[in-house]
C-alpha cells in the first residue's frame, strides 16, 4: 500500500495584487493526520514578502476543506510574485515521504484548455459519471456543471434544459475539483447516478466547465456528449463464434463469424456484419482469406 502523500495546493479564494494574506487548501491521499507546511513568497520587484517554516498543520475534522492554513504577507502581494509552498505529511512510524512543491506564479499566463478538453463516460460499478477535463498551465480550481438527459425527454420540452431536470439521469451544479500531481494536466469530476433513473441509449450529457488559476483568471468550455457513443459506454469485451472454427470441405468453403460486444451500459451487442466498427484480418491469407464483413473463405491447407 502507498504511503500517505500531498497531492496539490490551492488558494481557497483567489489572491490579488495587493492582498495582505492567503489561505491555502491542502489535498492528500491516505489517511494523515498532520502535515508540515514551509511557504516562501518572492519577487523581483519587491524582495521576499512571505516566510513560513515548517508550519505543523492538523486536520480540520469539521471545515469543509480537511487541511488548510493561513499564511500572512509581510507586504502586500506584489503583481509579479511568485509563492512555492512545499508540503508533506507527518507518518507515524517517523520515516520522511517525499515533499510535494506548487507554485503560484502570477508572471505565468492563465490556463487553457486542450484539443477536445472534455471527455465523458459511464462507471456503471461506481454508479455514476466520470468527467476528465484535460488542460496546459497552471490551475488551481475546476468547476463542473453537468445535465443528463434523455434525447426524447430533450425534444419533448424543446430543448429546455431547465425543464429536463426532473426527468435527468445526472444533474450537478458547479461541483469543484481541484487539480492533483498523480493526474497531471487533468481534473476529473465524478457525478453520481441519480437512484431513481437509469442511463438511456439516447441519453445526451451536456457539461459545462470553468478552469481558474491561483490568481482568479478563468476559462470556460462546454462539451456534449451521446451515451450511445463507445467512449461514454465502454466496450468491456468481445465474443468470437465460433471459436474453434475448421474449414473441413476445402478450398472454398465460406463460414460467417459472429461477433457480440458486451458493453457496460448495452449489454451484449450484436456487431457481425460490416459498418459495425469491428475490423477483420487474416494473419495468413494464403490460408484464409476474410471480408470486410466478416465472412472467412479456405484456400488451402494449413492453420
Amino acid at each position: 500500500m502507498a504511503e500517505p502523500s500531498v497531492v496539490g495546493a490551492h488558494p481557497i479564494v483567489p489572491i490579488r495584487t495587493g492582498a495582505q494574506a492567503v489561505e491555502i487548501g491542502l489535498e492528500v491521499n491516505g489517511a494523515v493526520s498532520q502535515l508540515v507546511v514551509s511557504v516562501q513568497g518572492t519577487s523581483v520587484t519587491a524582495g521576499s514578502f512571505a516566510t513560513v517554516s515548517g508550519a505543523v498543520v492538523t486536520r480540520d475534522y469539521a471545515g469543509a476543506v480537511p487541511f488548510h492554513l493561513l499564511v500572512p504577507f509581510q507586504k502586500p502581494f506584489p503583481a509579479d510574485g511568485v509563492l512555492e509552498i512545499t508540503a508533506r505529511p507527518v507518518l507515524a512510524t517517523g520515516s520522511l515521504p517525499p515533499q510535494q512543491v506548487v507554485k503560484f506564479d502570477a508572471n505565468k499566463p492563465p490556463p487553457s484548455f486542450r484539443e477536445s478538453p472534455v471527455s465523458v463516460r459511464s462507471v456503471p460499478e461506481q454508479g455514476g459519471i466520470l468527467v476528465e477535463v484535460a488542460y496546459t498551465g497552471d490551475v488551481a480550481d475546476a468547476e463542473l456543471s453537468l445535465l443528463g438527459a434523455s434525447g426524447l425527454e430533450l425534444r419533448t420540452v424543446h430543448g429546455s434544459l431547465a425543464d429536463a431536470e426532473p426527468k435527468a439521469f445526472a444533474l450537478t451544479r458547479r461541483m469543484k475539483a481541484h487539480p492533483r500531481s498523480d493526474t497531471p494536466g487533468r481534473v476529473q469530476f465524478f457525478v453520481p447516478s441519480l437512484a431513481s433513473t437509469s442511463i438511456p441509449p439516447d441519453g445526451v450529457v451536456i457539461a459545462d466547465v470553468s478552469l481558474r488559476d491561483a490568481f482568479g483568471r478563468a476559462v470556460h468550455t462546454s462539451a456534449v456528449e451521446f451515451t450511445s457513443g463507445t467512449d461514454f459506454d465502454p466496450l468491456l469485451g468481445l465474443v468470437l463464434r465460433p471459436s474453434p472454427l475448421l474449414l473441413s470441405d476445402g478450398f472454398g468453403q465460406r463460414e460467417q463469424l459472429s461477433v457480440t460486444g458486451r458493453f457496460a451500459i448495452a449489454g451484449e451487442v450484436d456487431l457481425s456484419g460490416p459498418f459495425k466498427g469491428v475490423t477483420y484480418r487474416s494473419l495468413n491469407e494464403e490460408v484464409v482469406g476474410v471480408t470486410q464483413g466478416g465472412e472467412v473463405i479456405a484456400r488451402t491447407n494449413g492453420q
